[in-house]
């Protein structure tokens, strides 16, 4: 007699089947109805993926941006591989007369062109084998402008590679794999949640033809981009495995199973749009080469560096190699340091929407207080602006932020016990081995949540409290910061004993900036209701521990508020209290939701607009030529 199949195989096997044969048909059917032929600007700041020994970028009069190449210089590019035949389309800007440009496949001679007087696009076929790439070799004639000691050859402006419409196109055998792997990896992720069959069904026949629709958009940079998506989704199904049975387990006084599974998918969510917004090809934060150069010097056994700081008041300041040593352990597995640290501070952040979600409920709010701040989280303006910057640093240590605070506020009301101090002084270190800025931040919190404990009585255990917080930051100070105590003392004593200036202004760092970064921070509906939520969180008599926990990072916020209006010193104290403010700002829309329908509908349309508003930002910024706001940063 032979055993039967258990139905949950046979349901597993059927729905990536139906999957297989959904991504199979949608993708059919979107490259026969579409036309990937998107250009690429070769002036723009995405465009050092691709280019090599080519000059800084320019602007023309007319707006446009461009580079000239050198004598040598080199594009890589890709046959799109859904047909075999693809034009490549050269566009180049004219030149003070006409010189010769030799072009070479991997190291072979091509063709030769004559770059001409007046701007010209050049058509070439290339050879027809799909998904090959090449490094497109550009040998020009070189000329000088007066005044300009540069040798330049040919102006490039814009590039595009488009298939050729002969037969069916389809995607190759390597395309399809790797969307068949992120559909297998969200598959797992949606088998450990426990979701119903036909919900899982819906979500993987979405995300097949999401994929699609992604491939015809991405097609020419497809060979550069599939691969780390279905690594991320992967390091997310791993996650899900191992780690939804933790999550389950510290929130079960918090919330029901089956909202805990709710809140988990939304970090799943969050940590997606944020990893396939980091991993496009060309998408380099603006500090992502200090923090690679920061990681190697950390692999190299580089302990501690000091380097000048913008953010310091232009002083000398250090940057902990925290970030770096907890980055290591996958290192061994890939090749990429700039998409690994992308890749890993994207997740790192994506699973922050747990942590406000539980600070909801930690505060007072409901279940559905707890979802709309995970929402709110998952949109959050100032995150994505950290990560679109890449300040490293700043999202690993003040990632801790939250944890802290969830720790604090559990147990018994009153001060926090002893024990809870003492995980959460654990992590503050941590959180000190990141920044200097982080350290500054989390030492004043937790200096003004200790003050504020001493109303609570228990004399001994504050005094106990005190001694393990006074002896963390005694170690800190000693291992790390004492390299440049004497010059980060010396400087900020410059700094603050500035005198008024000419104007008589006492505060000159206040301006309209500071307002700007609180409504990117937590936007215009979330101001208006957050003292109100700080107020009906703080008021109960019997909330000592919020008005000890989040009563003291308000406090914090404030003092260094008036610090940046006063001294104009940067803190990124908005950034600092993002998880609290968004937690009570996901309760008091909670509390309007209750307001029979009107209100629900009112409170789910204002979360969904703020974070709508984000993500919009988000995926303007990483896979187009706009920008996000650093003001969020930098207050």
């Amino acid at each position: 007699m032979t055993a039967s199949i258990p139905n949950s195989i046979v349901r597993q096997l059927s729905l990536a089947l139906g999957a297989l044969a959904v991504v199979v048909v949608a993708n059919l059917a979107v490259l026969a109805w579409a036309t990937p032929t998107r250009d690429i600007a070769l002036g723009s700041h995405r465009d050092e993926y691709l280019l090599s020994g080519v000059h800084d970028r320019e602007q023309g009069a007319d707006g446009v941006w461009y580079r000239w190449t050198t004598a040598r210089s080199a594009l890589a590019i890709a046959h799109p591989a859904v047909t075999r035949s693809a034009v490549l389309t050269l566009r180049l800007g004219g030149r003070p007369a006409p010189g010769a440009l030799d072009l070479q496949l991997d190291g072979r001679p091509w063709v030769r062109l004559e770059a001409t007087v007046a701007p010209r696009a050049y058509q070439l076929l290339l050879p027809p084998e799909r998904g090959a790439r090449y490094t497109l070799g550009m040998l020009s004639e070189t000329f000088r402008i007066a005044g300009d000691g540069r040798e330049l050859g040919v102006k490039l402006m814009r590039l595009r590679v488009a298939p050729l419409r002969e037969g069916v196109w389809s995607p190759s055998v390597a395309q399809l794999g790797w969307q068949l792997a992120i559909l297998l990896a969200a598959q797992a992720c949606l088998w450990r949640l426990g979701w119903r069959t036909i919900v899982q069904a819906g979500i993987l026949a979405g995300l097949a033809l999401g994929l699609a629709l992604h491939l015809s958009a991405t097609l020419v940079f497809s060979h550069a981009y599939l691969p780390p998506l279905a690594v991320a989704a992967g390091a997310l199904a791993v996650l899900t495995l191992v780690g939804l049975p933790a999550f389950e387990r510290l929130g079960a006084d918090l919330l029901r199973p089956t909202t805990l599974r709710l809140v988990w998918g939304m970090m799943l969510v969050a940590a997606a749009l944020r990893l396939a917004g980091v991993l496009y090809p060309g998408f380099d934060g603006q500090d992502l080469g200090r923090n690679v150069r920061r990681l190697l010097l950390t692999l190299g056994g580089e302990l501690v560096i000091i380097a000048p700081s913008s953010e310091f008041a232009r002083g000398i300041t250090i940057y902990p190699t925290g970030p770096y040593l907890m980055a290591m352990p996958l290192l061994t597995l890939i090749g990429d340091l700039s998409q690994y640290l992308e890749g890993f501070t994207a997740l790192l952040d994506g699973t922050s929407v747990l942590f406000v979600a539980l600070l909801a409920r930690r505060l007072g709010g409901s279940e559905r207080a707890a979802m709309l701040a995970a929402v709110l989280m998952l949109g959050s303006v100032a995150t994505f602006s950290a990560l679109y910057y890449q300040f490293t640093a700043q999202i690993f240590g003040q990632w801790f932020t939250a944890p802290i605070a969830l720790i604090l506020l559990a147990g018994a009301d009153g001060r926090p016990e002893l024990r809870r101090w003492a995980w959460a002084v654990l992590l503050l270190q941590f959180s000190m081995y990141s920044h200097i800025g982080v350290t500054i931040l989390a030492v004043s919190w937790f200096g003004v949540m200790w003050l504020l404990g001493a109303r609570a009585g228990r004399w001994r255990e504050w005094l106990a409290a005190g001694a393990l917080f006074g002896g963390s930051v005694v170690l800190v100070v000693v291992l790390l910061y004492s390299f440049i105590l004497e010059i980060t003392l010396s400087h900020t004593g410059a700094v603050t004993s500035r005198p008024i200036d000419a104007s008589g202004t006492w505060f000159p760092g206040a301006s309209p900036l500071m307002w700007k970064g609180a409504v990117l921070s937590f936007s215009e509906p979330g101001l208006l209701v957050l003292p109100v939520a700080l107020w009906l969180a703080l008021r109960p008599a019997w909330a000592g521990r919020r008005r000890i926990v989040v009563g003291g990072a308000a406090l914090v916020a404030l003092g260094y508020l008036l610090v940046n209006a006063r001294f104009d010193l940067q803190v990124r104290y908005y950034y600092f209290v993002v998880p609290l403010a968004l937690a009570l700002i996901g309760v008091a829309w909670a509390q309007l939701a209750r307001r029979g329908r009107a209100g629900l509908a009112l409170g789910g349309a204002l979360v969904l607009l703020v974070a709508g508003a984000g993500i919009v930002q988000w995926l303007g910024a990483t896979f187009d030529e706009r920008a996000i706001s650093m003001t969020p940063l930098t207050h």
